[in-house]
């Protein structure tokens, strides 16, 4: 069972509305914090984009949390995510949605 946003490490508040997550070291300064909106709009997605940040040497224990959490989220689409070896190595134990 994934814990409560605020039980984890790093500040993952519950969404308020669709979400996509970008899962980086820097994620602020990504050019796809700009694009995605217009992505959004264009394709009628009425979704937002929020970056997770995460060393690049994160504790697989932190990994498995965040992709547990997007997991879990009810407002998170699917999506096909491109992964760091840490962040997969780290989640490999996690189950795919059904």
């Amino acid at each position: 069972m994934t814990k409560p946003a605020e039980d984890l490490p790093i500040d993952l508040p519950a969404p308020v509305e669709p979400t996509m997550y970008f899962i980086g070291v820097t994620t602020g300064q990504s050019s796809i914090m700009r694009v995605f909106p217009a992505w959004s709009r264009h394709l009628g997605l009425g979704a937002v984009m929020r970056g997770i940040d995460l060393p690049p040497d994160a504790r697989p224990a932190l990994s498995r949390q965040v992709v547990g959490f997007i997991k879990a989220d009810p407002l998170s689409p699917p999506g096909t995510p491109s992964l760091s070896t840490s962040l997969l190595s780290g989640c490999m134990t996690i189950p795919s949605r059904p």
